[in-house]
């Protein structure tokens, strides 16, 4: 029986270059190198979570035999810039939406991620204000990118 391609997901979607504009640089954290911490200089950033928030794993066999689905649930957590108090979304809704739709536009081009037997399945984006660390008073507006992965082992 094969083994999971996940470590490769993860490197195939760090690849990806999503952006709020042309000239915007957005730096990434991916698997294996995800910290809590978040400094003003590494904004904008994404960050690949393993197992947090939304994350997740479900697994299903095909039919008789060995061959399997794995459904992975990746959160890409992207971080814009920091939101002060009193600002509204108007300030940066206009960037974040810029920025999920040039995501849109990767995943459409690269549904299979470069990666056999591996396909996204949908996509969510949710923006919002996010504490960095956790609790943290430290507010950073953003992104959440929910992926659905399918990837079939055989």
């Amino acid at each position: 029986m094969g083994s999971s391609q996940i470590a490769s997901i993860y490197s195939a979607l760090a690849a990806l270059a999503p952006t709020p504009g042309t000239d915007t640089v957005v730096r990434v954290q991916g698997y294996g190198s995800v910290t809590s911490q978040v400094h003003t200089d590494d904004l904008p950033m994404r960050k690949l979570q393993a197992f947090a928030n939304e994350s997740g794993t479900e697994f299903a066999f095909v039919a008789l035999g060995k061959t399997v689905q794995a459904t992975w649930t990746v959160v890409d957590r992207f971080l814009y810039r920091h939101a002060t108090q009193g600002e509204g979304w108007e300030a940066f809704s206009d960037d974040l939406t810029s920025y999920s739709a040039s995501y849109v536009g990767l995943l459409k081009a690269n549904r299979a991620l470069g990666l056999p037997q591996v396909h996204v399945v949908e996509a969510r984006f949710v923006p919002g204000i996010f504490s960095v660390p956790e609790g943290a008073g430290n507010r950073i507006a953003g992104v959440d990118v929910i992926l659905t992965i399918a990837e079939v082992i055989s």
